[in-house]
Parts: structure tokens; C-alpha cells; sequence
């Protein structure tokens, strides 16, 4: 998870330019103006660059390989042109994506003679990818299982960046971290008169912050779940998915 629960949190990701789903913000970017699409392009790269890089890792290439992979994958599909290509299904735009980038993988890796077998390309910074490097890559896990789990923590991280952009807490980063540990349950709720002394608040204070956060929490994560299927009825079927992939790491 981001070390600070603000990081990460790009302008296009919550200024509401777009429809909700990934697979309408890929159609609204066709004919949008430049500018406006090239948000939707880089909303897109972001939200799923991390769990691209895994995928790639597991698939037996080091860090500069998987990360000029994912590059070279995202300058192709993300342009004009190749989301002309794209056409929309009845399926959730992480799979979509999975199975694209596994495809492409495989016929980059056919391809001889070329120095940087993604092209070249940096759509998104290189030290972005940096902050990867040093992560574990869960060698028990397939591929696809390992992709999935990388969704869901960077989901995770997206709704806690827009949790913490809309409180007031947030520039406060020791207090919004210890009550969001009490909130989300990663503290024993005995902690409560702890954290509501060190921070010169009451306890029941601290127990409506807390239950207010939880509430928040729970609304901006199933927005972004929303986000990734292709129709509302399989909201909370993804939900349910997205929790236990957290609750595995």
C-alpha cells in the first residue's frame, strides 16, 4: 500500500470528465478533443500499469523488461488509433485487459532484433516503475492470480487516496492513519481511548469519525468497483472478489 494514504491520487482520476465505466471512458476518449482524451488515456495507464507489471514479472521477465513491456503495451493501446480498435463487451475491463496484455507479451517476445522490445515508449514516468522493483512477486501465485491480487491492492489504494483527498483530516497524516487502522479494522478496537488520548480528541468522538470513515470507505469502493464491470448487476459479485483478493495479502 502507498506509505502516504494521499499519494497517488492523479486529477483525472476524480474530476468527473467521463461516464463510469472503463469501457465508456475508452468510447467517450474516441471522440473527445485531444485534451480530454489524453486524461482518459492517462486515467486508464494508471489505474492499471501496477497490475500489468506483475503479470509480466510472473512471466519470467526482470524489472526492465516487464517495465518497458508495459510501457511499450500502454503507448499502443492507449493512442487514438488503438482505442478506435477496442471495441466494448459484456465483460470487465480487467480481463479485457489481462488477456490483451498476455497476447501481446506473446508476440513481442517472438519478435528478434530489437533493443527495447517495447519500443522505447514512456507513457508513464520511469520511476513510477521503480517503486515496484523491490516489491515481492508471489511465486506461489499464477499469472492471472497474481494480476487479479495486483488489481485489487491498487483498487484499494485508489479508494483510500480519494478517502483521504475528501477529509478534512487529511493534513494530518498520523491522525488520518491511526483512524483509518481503527476504522478498517486493522487495530483492536481497544485502541480507541489510546489514539483519542494522543490526539486530544474524546472516544466517542474518535468511534463517529471512525464509523464515518468506514461508511465513506465502503461508497468510494464500490464506485470504483463500478468502474471495472460491464453492468451493474455484477457490482457486488466483483465486490466480493475484490475483498478476498485484500484479505489474502
Amino acid at each position: 500500500m502507498n506509505a502516504n494514504p494521499c499519494d497517488g491520487l492523479n486529477s483525472a482520476d476524480h474530476i468527473g470528465l467521463f461516464p463510469v465505466t472503463h469501457w465508456t471512458q475508452v468510447t467517450s476518449a474516441r471522440d473527445a478533443d485531444i485534451g480530454t482524451a489524453m486524461e482518459a488515456m492517462d486515467s486508464l495507464a494508471r489505474a492499471y500499469w501496477q497490475p500489468l507489471y506483475v503479470l509480466a514479472r510472473r512471466q519470467s521477465l526482470n524489472h526492465e523488461e516487464a517495465a518497458d513491456m508495459v510501457q511499450g503495451f500502454l503507448a499502443k493501446l492507449l493512442t487514438r488509433e488503438g482505442m478506435q480498435r477496442i471495441e466494448p463487451r459484456e465483460t470487465r475491463f480487467r480481463a479485457f485487459l489481462g488477456t490483451a496484455f498476455r497476447n501481446w507479451l506473446f508476440n513481442e517476445r517472438r519478435r528478434e532484433g530489437r533493443q527495447k522490445r517495447g519500443g522505447g515508449a514512456e507513457i508513464l514516468p520511469l520511476d513510477e516503475f521503480e517503486s515496484l522493483r523491490a516489491s515481492a512477486i508471489d511465486e506461489s501465485a499464477t499469472p492471472e492470480q497474481a494480476f487479479d491480487r495486483q488489481w485489487a491492492r491498487s483498487v484499494y489504494d485508489r479508494t483510500m487516496a480519494r478517502l483521504c483527498a475528501g477529509q478534512n483530516d487529511c493534513g494530518r497524516p498520523d491522525y488520518f492513519t491511526a483512524l483509518r487502522d481503527v476504522a478498517l479494522g486493522r487495530k483492536n478496537r481497544g485502541a480507541f481511548e489510546e489514539i483519542a488520548d494522543r490526539f486530544g480528541v474524546t472516544a466517542s468522538a474518535l468511534r463517529k469519525a471512525a464509523s464515518d470513515m468506514r461508511t465513506r470507505f465502503g461508497k468510494l469502493l464500490r464506485k470504483e468497483v463500478e468502474r471495472v464491470v460491464s453492468a451493474p448487476a455484477e457490482v457486488d459479485s466483483e465486490l466480493r472478489y475484490l475483498l478476498e483478493l485484500l484479505t489474502k495479502d
